[in-house]
């Protein structure tokens, strides 16, 4: 299933983003991050199952988070 939104297109099968056609370079937790917003669009989405989701038991500041959203 591909994601669509304004003149995106996120593949979820190879995890790689498009604008207007064209490949978008993003850091891997980024990608991760839009890609498990994306599966949960339909709720919101808490600080803390984000930093569960994307960094695990690796301790992250919030700083970290607002910087990759």
């Amino acid at each position: 299933m591909l994601f669509t939104f304004a003149d995106c297109m996120f593949d979820p099968r190879c995890l790689e983003l498009t604008r207007a056609g064209r490949p978008v370079s993003m850091q891997p937790q980024v990608r991760a991050l839009l890609h498990y917003l994306l599966e949960r669009r339909d709720r919101a989405v808490s600080r803390d199952e984000l930093h569960r989701a994307i960094w695990g038991s690796r301790h992250v500041t919030d700083a970290t988070l607002n910087s990759r959203v």
